[in-house]
């Protein structure tokens, strides 16, 4: 229930050198994570100094795709960022051994927990949009997962992960530059296991299929949903959001097997319309 957010998105900007994020776990053993988001609100000004691309992106979509006012996509800018740096400093908390509360704001986790106790795989497609990660942490299903995660990540980074969703059944699968990840996750759907990937990056793939969401075309990935076509394997949307200091909501949402993108992307701009602040793509999307 949980995938890594790509390097080139926002977790190199944001995680720091292997000798940073292991001074950060230690200290999130002994330091409240509140102490963690002072010090992010103080930051986040001066990271915005030298940001200048990402900062214009997220301007851009607060200001063309939102529709707020220049005052209030500044403003959301900094939110943005802020909000960010405390799903950060909540997944190396969990690495530290704290743990959050997760709530299900729909009844569709039961369909979920009832397709997963059956035989069949089926796809799990997340997004950059609030926190998928934590879910891995806080859900356990009987069932193998396999999740997508980038490759270029540090060993303390995997390590951490790891011994996250050690008691999750949780199986890491690295994107591979020959897109070899694709045969390990088709095996898994054959063996009639769980796939979770991300829907709104392609991963280096250049299969992509140009969507209208918030009101311009932007491109999506087509692998995911080839996937489910050509295994004919059901699929769910997760939806994770930050809703307080030590919690997060979680929605499954079974998503309809005809025109699964359609589906997929509208359940997507849904969310991102009604909570702007926890959409993490600090570049043009739709370019």
């Amino acid at each position: 229930m949980a995938a890594s957010y790509d390097h080139g998105n926002w977790q190199g900007r944001t995680d720091g050198t292997p000798w940073m994020q292991r001074t950060l776990v230690r200290l999130l053993q002994v330091v409240p994570v509140e102490v963690f988001y002072a010090v992010v609100a103080l930051v986040i000004p001066f990271y915005l100094l030298f940001s200048g691309r990402a900062r214009r992106a997220s301007w851009r979509f607060f200001r063309r795709r939102i529709g707020y006012s220049r005052l209030r996509s500044a403003l959301s800018v900094y939110l943005n960022e802020w909000l960010l740096g405390l799903v950060v400093i909540d997944r190396f908390a969990c690495y530290a051994g704290k743990r959050f509360r997760m709530d299900t704001v729909n009844r569709d986790r039961e369909h979920f927990d009832a397709v997963a106790a059956g035989d069949e795989g089926f796809l799990q497609l997340i997004c950059h949009w609030g926190n998928p990660e934590m879910a891995g942490y806080m859900f356990h299903t009987d069932k193998r997962m396999n999740v997508l995660v980038f490759a270029g990540e540090t060993e303390r980074m995997m390590q951490g992960r790891a011994q996250a969703f050690g008691a999750s059944n949780i199986q890491m699968v690295p994107v591979s530059p020959d897109m070899a990840h694709l045969f390990t996750l088709n095996d898994a759907l054959s063996r009639g296991e769980i796939v979770t990937m991300p829907a709104d990056r392609s991963f280096g793939s250049s299969k992509t299929v140009r969507m209208d969401f918030l009101g311009a075309p932007a491109a999506f990935p087509a692998g995911p949903f080839r996937l489910a076509a050509a295994r004919e394997v059901r699929a769910f949307a997760l939806f994770v959001r930050k809703n307080g200091r030590r919690s997060y909501s979680a929605e499954f949402v079974p998503l309809a097997s005809e025109n699964l993108m359609a589906d997929y992307v509208a359940q997507l701009e849904r969310r991102v319309k009604a909570y702007p602040l926890h959409w993490f793509n600090f570049y043009d999307f739709w370019q």
